[in-house]
């Protein structure tokens, strides 16, 4: 099926996870991509509303740098796009030359280009360990194998584990298998 992707804002994507299985995720925005808890051994799809499936993370992507995992495009006549917002809340990580570095949880504006507002600052493990298990971080993922890796994670234990966190919050370990998202 290896076809080329026009990038744009709904467009559903079949990702290749391994030689065993695929998966379906959706360009949200502009740098934005948002994975599914569907999988199948083909990577052909037709019959889902993503609209019912249970979206697993929604993150900022390379997407030039990851494309070799895009097994093709689907057609929306096959698979209904995901009409549902998209996540707002995010983790911001900022460093700081004079201090520690710190991570808050913002909120953007509908268009993603406005200012953030931060809604919890200075987040840590002791008292918002929820929070970071709940949202997403916004760095810019261009590495295929972190999101491969992660997607297999999903699927082999049910956990949902942005790996890159421990980088943000050293000490940090996932979360357990009952810890739903959502």
């Amino acid at each position: 099926m290896k076809s080329k992707i026009k990038w744009a804002d709904g467009v559903i994507i079949s990702i290749k996870i391994n030689d065993e299985f695929f998966t379906i995720a959706q360009v949200r925005g502009n740098h934005f991509l948002q994975f599914f808890n569907v999988k199948n051994k083909t990577g052909e799809w037709t019959g889902i509303d993503l609209n019912k499936e249970d979206p697993i993370f929604c993150i900022m992507v390379a997407e030039k740098k990851i494309k070799s995992i895009f097994f093709g495009e689907i057609n929306p006549e096959l698979v209904c796009p995901n009409l549902r917002p998209m996540p707002k809340n995010l983790i911001s990580r900022h460093l700081c030359a004079s201090g520690p570095n710190r991570a808050d949880l913002i909120e953007f504006t509908d268009d993603y280009t406005n200012n953030p507002k931060i809604i919890i600052p200075g987040l840590t493990i002791e008292r918002d360990l929820e929070v970071i298990y709940r949202y997403e971080y916004i760095g810019m993922v261009g590495d295929q194998d972190k999101i491969i890796n992660r997607l297999l994670t999903f699927f082999d234990t049910g956990v949902n584990w942005d790996a890159s966190k421990a980088f943000i919050f050293p000490g940090i370990k996932p979360p357990p298998q009952d810890f739903v998202v959502g």
